[in-house]
């Protein structure tokens, strides 16, 4: 069973699947066989309604789970995460995201993924770097760039932050580099909306950041309490694996680990304090946890990681079949 896992996640066999599955169940989707047709949709930028199409999210949201793939297999190799090559995060990303219909419309969270990334893998290179003071800029300016889509993920900051104390690489200097990261972009907006008279939308993101809906879960549908089942399936086995395989990887992937662990919590606690935010913020979440699963099959004994494997397939074939055994929940 070793040599079978083994063999499994050294070969481009769950990156094939793993995109086959994205490009089926995303074609059903759109043909509206696989539950409803994508409904229209719309995005607020700065109280602005920009209303989505049909069209254009098919086009688009596939493009963005593919950059956030691609973004999430260099963000493998540049910090070394695994001891060996292996495909089977960015095939597990794909089928998790193919078998959440509802992360399909285009939405705030599933554009600023990849910014996020983008942002998370340029503050992930300042490992014991003094005078990252350019990667700090450049990282902030990303994540701010994101909270004018999504204002809720101006609360990751002091995350980062306690993240770049890990990291050895917050001074004073970067300190300073981060807040004028954080300022260009809102700097930029209020450029634009003066030009065209609209400068007082400007305090619309801000309003948002500080407004909080009641802890309420009744609201949420049945594929978003299986989608959330499914995160919890995948990321309380690997945490709890993750301290035993601290000693067995190198120093810089240990750090990346402990970073993006807290940034998941830090999301997962925003999800569960917020549970309507919970769409916006699967994507990430989902990111996070397809590194730390394989890093737990990786270093897991052959029978621990043969019978998570079975578990984990049976989960998603009840997961992807959603659509048929849901009109038969009674309630």
């Amino acid at each position: 069973m070793r040599n079978l896992l083994e063999r499994t996640l050294h070969s481009y066999a769950p990156f094939i699947l793993g995109l086959l599955l994205f490009l089926t169940l995303w074609g059903l989707r759109l043909a509206g066989i696989l539950g409803e047709p994508l409904p229209d949709t719309s995005l607020s930028v700065f109280g602005i309604t920009l209303p989505v199409g049909m069209l254009t999210q098919s086009i688009v949201s596939p493009i963005l789970y593919l950059l956030s793939c691609y973004l999430l297999f260099r963000t493998i190799g540049e910090y070394q995460l695994y001891n060996a090559r292996t495909h089977f995060p960015t095939g597990l990303f794909f089928a998790l995201v193919a078998g959440a219909p509802f992360l399909m419309p285009l939405r705030a969270g599933s554009i600023s993924l990849v910014i996020i990334l983008i942002a998370l893998y340029v503050l992930m290179s300042t490992y014991q770097r003094h005078d990252a003071i350019s990667e700090y800029l450049i990282g902030f300016s990303f994540l701010s760039l994101a909270s004018i889509l999504f204002p809720k993920w101006l609360f990751l900051v002091p995350f980062l932050l306690i993240g770049g104390s890990m990291m050895q690489s917050l001074t004073p200097r970067t300190f300073m580099a981060t807040i004028i990261g954080l300022i260009i972009p809102y700097w930029i907006s209020a450029g634009i909306l003066f030009l065209f008279d609209k400068l007082d939308l400007f305090i619309v993101p801000f309003q948002q950041l500080i407004q909080f809906d009641a802890i309420s879960y009744t609201n949420m549908t049945l594929n978003e309490i299986t989608a959330a089942g499914m995160l919890i399936f995948l990321a309380i086995p690997s945490f709890v694996m993750f301290p035993s395989t601290l000693f067995t990887i190198k120093e810089k992937a240990r750090v990346s680990y402990q970073y993006l662990l807290l940034v998941f919590i830090a999301s997962f606690i925003l999800a569960l304090l917020q549970p309507n935010l919970f769409v916006d913020l699967l994507p990430l979440l989902i990111s996070i946890a397809c590194l730390f699963v394989t890093q737990m099959l990786i270093s897991s004994k052959s029978r621990m990681g043969g019978i998570y494997i079975l578990l984990l397939l049976i989960f998603y074939l009840i997961y992807i079949s959603q659509p048929l055994w849901e009109p038969l929940v009674p309630f």
